[in-house]
């Protein structure tokens, strides 16, 4: 009996055009990250251009869209202002607080100058690791880690936010970016393919983010398998019991 091929596909940018909801999201969360904070009325918006971002995120390295949130802040941060009282920003303050002793006038005068500030930024610091942002980015939704949460919230929505994490979100009540995604292949085309192959989608989004797509647009049913982010870490925990070594199964070498 001959065995079926295989063909597996990516979710982001081939199956669900993610150009106004993922990248879209990065932006503003790192507008919302920096609400509060002294000039933020001087910062343009949008802070910059979806497709500076996208040039940033093919320097490569960036995992996840988290991590592409985190190293947009960090290059951003690279031009904002420390208080000058160590005091004025210590422990046992909230981000809100917190954002309150940074000045970001300067960053403003940079955005307003330069057509490409992420890339401009970039060739002059390299990876950052912004200190206060990594603050920011350590734990997960719930925990303390707030680029993350005003990520998920954004992205997700107040209700789909609330059914995927179980409370209500903190930051942004509204619909989600998630919704201003659309189909790039037919459904016909799944449909034929289907018909003589083995169909699989391996995908850098969480369960629940892949879940909603293959529900919404109806296209489930066409794949026999999909591998999303849960399965990699689940898989990575596996390892860790059995060798007593952490390894990373998640982008550029995915598990399959």
């Amino acid at each position: 009996m001959k065995r079926p091929k295989l063909i597996v596909f990516d979710m982001d940018g081939v199956i669900v055009d993610v150009s106004r909801s993922y990248r879209e999201t990065v932006r503003q969360t790192a507008r919302l990250f920096l609400q509060g904070a002294r000039g933020f009325e001087r910062l343009p918006d949008p802070l910059f251009s979806l497709v500076d971002l996208a040039r940033l995120k093919q320097t490569g390295g960036l995992n996840n869209d988290w991590d592409l949130t985190f190293q947009v802040l960090s290059l951003l941060f690279a031009l904002v202002k420390a208080p000058i009282d160590p005091a004025a920003s210590g422990t046992g303050l909230c981000h809100k607080e917190e954002i309150r002793t940074r000045d970001v006038s300067g960053l403003a005068d940079f955005l307003q100058t330069s057509s490409s500030p992420l890339m401009d930024l970039f060739i002059r610091y390299g990876r950052r690791k912004d200190p206060f942002i990594a603050k920011w980015f350590k734990g997960d939704v719930g925990t303390g880690n707030i680029v993350k949460q005003l990520f998920q919230e954004i992205y997700l929505g107040r209700v789909l936010f609330s059914k995927i994490y179980g409370f209500k979100p903190r930051f942004r009540q509204t619909g989600g970016l998630i919704d201003k995604e659309r189909l790039l292949i037919d459904r016909a085309v799944f449909k034929r393919l289907a018909e003589e192959l083995f169909l699989a989608i391996a995908t850098g989004r969480p369960r629940a983010e892949a879940d909603y797509p293959l529900d919404h647009f109806t296209i489930r049913k066409y794949f026999q398998l999909v591998i999303t982010l849960d399965d990699c870490i689940l898989e990575e925990e596996k390892i860790f019991k059995v060798r007593g070594e952490r390894v990373s199964l998640s982008k550029p070498n995915p598990f399959m």
